[in-house]
């Protein structure tokens, strides 16, 4: 029925990245599973964007994703992806940005990344 995974094969599949610093790191230790989830899935809208909206001029990395894409991809109410917006902004993952009427708003991205590798060994 199912074969065993193998080296060799562990990495012909799509994946997601979840970084481990959301598990590890005193500011992020609260934030719910499906919150990590989220922000697993914006940096992967990020690393897989082809576009110039991904990028802006200051190398700041930003994406839309709207409330009903996460609805549709978490599987979850709308109540809930206005929790899962504020707890990325309340920790500091995330920015939001209006962009008008009738369209997704803006999600800057922040966090610890290898640039400030340092502040991350200070846990």
């Amino acid at each position: 029925m199912f074969e065993p995974l193998r080296i060799d094969s562990m990495f012909d599949f799509d994946g997601l990245v979840l970084p481990k610093f959301l598990f590890e790191h005193n500011d992020y230790i609260k934030l719910s599973a499906i919150a990590k989830i989220f922000y697993g899935l914006l940096l992967d809208r990020a690393l897989r964007s082809q576009n110039d909206e991904a990028t802006e001029p200051n190398e700041c990395i930003a994406v839309t994703f709207s409330s009903e894409e996460v609805r549709e991809r978490l599987r979850c109410s709308p109540a809930k992806v206005v929790k899962l917006f504020a707890e990325l902004t309340d920790v500091g993952l995330i920015g939001l940005e209006d962009r008008g009427v009738g369209l997704p708003r803006l999600i800057k991205l922040t966090g610890i990344f290898p640039a400030t590798a340092s502040a991350y060994s200070e846990i």
